[in-house]
């Protein structure tokens, strides 16, 4: 299936994270850009899960009250286990927009709200160009920005929902940003699993 989250309101972090890949000899620069408080739906929460009941599952519906998260201390927040390789992510820089193609969303963290939303945020993992574009990404750091994203293959790995204190290792994360929390500072704690490395392309609106 496929995961189409249109254009909406995002945060970028506090700080964004540069080290390097290797693609076969070359090393190349690469980006860890936290986002958070991204609004998902009810359709877009079951999206994300693989389970159109997911939201009934997970929300105690309540008449003419707002919805409440069930098992709010067990579950709080939702992880998804490894991360999820995005065809597409685009962030609104003004007049620019920032076109990240094929990268990997790592660190994908759901935090559900009362009134039956949820929070989305993640880490957007990216082989970028350091061009211009980029200066203006610094610039909006603690900023709201719009984003959108596509991922055309999404669930195809088993397993998606992860607890708290569940960890997957990846060797490749050891060299990225040593974890950021949804505002982008350092903290100890969870290193994501396996994706795909990527590259993007910056194009005016």
């Amino acid at each position: 299936m496929s995961l189409l989250l249109p254009r909406r309101s995002c945060t970028i972090g506090s700080s964004i994270n540069t080290r390097s890949e290797f693609h076969g000899e070359e090393s190349v620069p690469a980006l860890d850009i936290p986002v958070s408080k991204i609004v998902l739906s009810r359709e877009e929460f079951g999206d994300l899960l693989l389970d159109p009941k997911a939201h009934k599952s997970l929300y105690q519906y309540r008449k003419n009250q707002p919805d409440l998260p069930r098992w709010y201390q067990v579950l709080a927040p939702l992880l998804l286990k490894g991360k999820i390789n995005a065809d597409l992510v685009e962030l609104g820089l003004g007049r620019r927009t920032l076109k990240l193609r094929e990268v990997k969303l790592a660190r994908v963290r759901l935090d559900r709200q009362e009134g039956g939303t949820t929070h989305m945020s993640c880490m957007i993992q990216c082989t970028p160009t350091l061009d211009d574009t980029i200066e203006q990404l610094l610039q909006r750091l603690n900023q709201e920005v719009p984003i959108s994203i596509e991922a055309e293959q999404y669930g195809q790995q088993p397993d998606m929902l992860d607890t708290p204190d569940e960890q997957d290792s990846d060797e490749a994360d050891e060299n990225a940003d040593q974890d950021h929390d949804e505002q982008g500072r350092p903290v100890m704690g969870e290193v994501a699993a396996r994706g795909r490395r990527g590259r993007r392309n910056a194009d005016e609106d």
